[in-house]
């Protein structure tokens, strides 16, 4: 979509600033609200008419016509203006002595969004201290933690699922800058019920939601929003996280005990809660969001099942039925993630953009997939073809729509000696560049998950 096509007389240094600024602000929500819903587009515009001067509500506005732009190539231009100005009207709230400016949702929102679009660009410790700055932001304004219950309920309903939903995402959003760096989560676990389906727009009255915690324990099926199945899959990664730290850090911890608990906790999610999200039988009508959930469930899938196989090493238990089944797991799961990120490839031209906005939160799964298909192939495990295969679709998605900056550093080299593409051996020979997937690789059945027998149960 053109978004400067809607005002066909006017050209970039031509337009007006409040033309240009609905033109980045469309072009936000087009592309960031199905995955990021935190913003009531409603509350928000109705404040920018009527406290057209406020700094807090002029940040927000910044953050969102830099990330407007950025997803809109015709309104690239205007990217680092708009994010110079986002820092520095943040800033300017936080010098404000009274503390009215700073302690607003348009303000949390702004860091939220200023966040992400920094964790897309190569200096991750910016986009780390911003997002630091938002959660002790958000926690200080009790949107989190035992006062939360009594900070939110004075609230509308709306006002209070925008509050909630902005929160949920700066927990989102910590786990995939913790992914990157293996330090411990700002967050304690989330006790806020996760947030409501629908539009923002659309609450009328508070809904009754669970929160992470009873929907793992409760036995009914919950209807969830892709972005709370998510958080879902997120609280699965830090509970995943924490076993292979642990096991790492204290000799008495029960390994095996917690492996065989995760796994049929992630089986849990696949068959109740996340079923309709977690388990497409077809990828076609499939939102960014639901890819995003889906290959990040396999990833923490990967990330067990790799932590059991290094242990059964370790406990000399490598030749066992134990380790096998790992193995194999660990095989499906990342095949999972090469499935999706090939059929992401398939989306319509405004869900590959928007799939491709959000690629720093396929990032990590998609450098897991490609750790675990290479240590396969270095030890001559599953079908030497299928790895290779699965190889070149990750590294055609590492370049085209993560970069090469956002992964270790020669993960691509070992890739293309072992897996070297058509399109690059093409591109050394004076053929085409490497920028688009394979468009086939050897076929296999529909993702399953499945629990595991303990066998010392």
């Amino acid at each position: 979509m053109s978004y400067l096509s809607s005002v066909p007389s006017l050209v970039p240094h031509r337009q007006s600033a409040s033309a240009l600024t609905r033109l980045l602000h469309n072009a936000y929500f087009d592309n960031f609200d199905s995955i990021m819903p935190i913003i009531n587009r409603e509350r928000f515009q109705t404040e920018l008419l009527q406290s057209s001067g406020s700094m807090q509500v002029q940040a927000l506005s910044h953050a969102m016509a830099t990330l407007g732009a950025l997803a809109a190539p015709e309104l690239g231009h205007s990217v680092d203006t708009s994010y110079t100005q986002t820092r520095t009207l943040l800033e300017m709230c936080e010098r404000q002595e009274n503390g009215t400016e700073l302690n607003s949702i348009n303000t949390l929102q702004a860091c939220v969004l200023l966040g992400f679009y920094e964790l897309k660009q190569p200096n991750f410790t910016r986009a780390w201290l911003t997002l630091g700055r938002g959660i002790r932001l958000g926690k200080i304004m009790g949107f989190q933690g035992p006062q939360s219950q009594s900070v939110l309920a004075v609230l509308d309903a709306q006002d209070a699922e925008e509050r909630r939903r902005t929160m949920w995402q700066l927990y989102i959003l910590d786990a995939f800058a913790v992914m990157r760096t293996e330090w411990n989560p700002a967050f304690e676990e989330m006790t806020i019920p996760l947030p409501s389906p629908g539009r923002l727009a659309d609450v009328t009255e508070a809904s009754i939601m669970p929160t992470i915690a009873e929907s793992f324990e409760s036995a009914d099926t919950h209807t969830l929003s892709t972005f709370a199945g998510t958080a879902c899959v997120i609280s699965m990664y830090r509970r995943c996280f924490g076993h292979i730290h642990a096991s790492q850090h204290d000799t008495a911890y029960a390994f095996w005990d917690n492996y065989y608990r995760i796994d049929k906790l992630v089986s849990k999610c696949r068959a109740c809660f996340l079923a309709q999200h977690a388990e497409p039988v077809s990828f076609s009508n499939t939102d960014p969001l639901s890819f995003i959930l889906f290959i990040n469930l396999a990833a923490v899938e990967v990330s067990l099942h790799k932590a059991a196989i290094n242990k059964a090493e370790r406990e000399h238990l490598h030749s066992s039925s134990l380790a096998a089944e790992a193995e194999k797991r660990c095989i499906d799961a990342s095949a999972d993630i090469t499935e999706a990120l090939r059929a992401c490839h398939n989306l319509k031209h405004h869900d590959l953009n928007v799939f491709r906005q959000a690629s720093a939160l396929i990032t990590w799964a998609t450098t897991l997939a490609a750790q675990a298909h290479l240590w396969m192939l270095g030890h001559g495990r599953g079908s030497r073809a299928t790895h290779v295969a699965n190889l070149q679709v990750l590294a055609g998605v590492i370049r085209e729509y993560i970069g090469t900056e956002h992964v270790l550093a020669g993960l691509l080299d070992q890739i293309d000696v072992l897996a070297p593409s058509t399109e690059r051996v093409n591109e050394g020979a004076g053929g085409p560049g490497a920028n688009k997937l394979p468009a086939k690789r050897p076929g296999r059945g529909s993702p399953k998950g499945g629990n595991l027998r303990n066998p010392r149960a």
